[in-house]
């Protein structure tokens, strides 16, 4: 009797263990008893922010799905022929970069049923520039300096939400420009040169220099060779339009 019921106490203690495990997702995404698996990156095109989705497994019409923390879903559809090979890329895009809980989810469309699913937590704990200089691309050099046409900032980032920037400012001395953000405005890594084309008229310094050389004022913001000009430049970034600044004496190249 002790042997008989240590079978059956073995026997029920292994059924239960099943029955609570199925239709569960682990953290690598894997459903219990389904024959696909997935894999994905945070990527951008420049501008965009997508998980590109690699699944596995065998040929039929999949649905890939991600719903962001506030509950909005893209979806990509991989068609049974797709899948002929057993394995499909697609990319599912992040409408708005946000903090908290994504789910990437994997389904059959007939029957519909989830067959690979993952949460990815995404935060963002820092976002900061450390460094600017004038955009060597864009200058209209001439022998005595250059007009100022934008500048080329480094942006670093703790934490692993992707990061849109959607404008910029910029101010020459207290003179404010206008600025915007050029391709590579997606931020996924942790660093990251983000080109900003700007233009601003003059500065009254600037004004009293050129009619000082005894001709007019330059139409736009000009550095003289050996000039230190103040820059500000704001990045903004997220649904609230939050911004990130920096400030620096900025010299044209000899």
């Amino acid at each position: 009797m002790k042997i008989l019921f240590g079978k059956l106490f073995i026997f029920a203690f292994a059924f239960s263990g099943i029955f609570i495990f199925s239709g569960c997702s682990g953290q690598n995404g894997a459903v219990w008893n389904s024959p696909y698996s997935a894999e994905y990156k945070i990527a951008t095109d420049g501008s965009n922010v997508f998980f590109e989705t690699t699944v596995k497994g065998p040929a039929e019409k999949l649905a890939v799905i991600l719903t962001s923390p506030d509950g909005k879903s893209d979806v990509r559809v991989i068609g049974k022929d797709q899948m002929m090979s057993n394995c499909q890329t697609v990319h599912v895009y992040m409408e708005k970069p946000q903090e908290g809980n994504w789910v990437l989810s994997v389904k059959t469309v007939e029957p519909e049923k989830i067959v690979w699913q993952t949460n990815i937590s995404l935060s963002l704990e820092k976002l900061a520039i450390t460094d600017m200089k004038l955009n060597m691309e864009m200058f209209d050099k001439r022998p005595e300096g250059c007009f100022f046409n934008g500048v080329d900032v480094t942006v670093v980032k703790d934490g692993n939400l992707p990061v849109v920037f959607s404008g910029a400012a910029v101010s020459i001395d207290g003179i404010n420009g206008q600025a915007s953000v050029g391709f590579g405005s997606a931020m996924t890594g942790q660093s990251q040169t983000v080109k900003i084309p700007a233009s601003c008229r003059p500065t009254p310094a600037m004004e009293q220099r050129d009619r000082a050389r005894g001709g007019l004022p330059y139409a736009g913001a000009f550095f003289m060779n050996g000039e230190r000009h103040k820059v500000r430049v704001s990045l903004f970034y997220g649904q609230d339009k939050k911004s990130v600044d920096f400030e620096e004496e900025l010299m044209a190249p000899q």
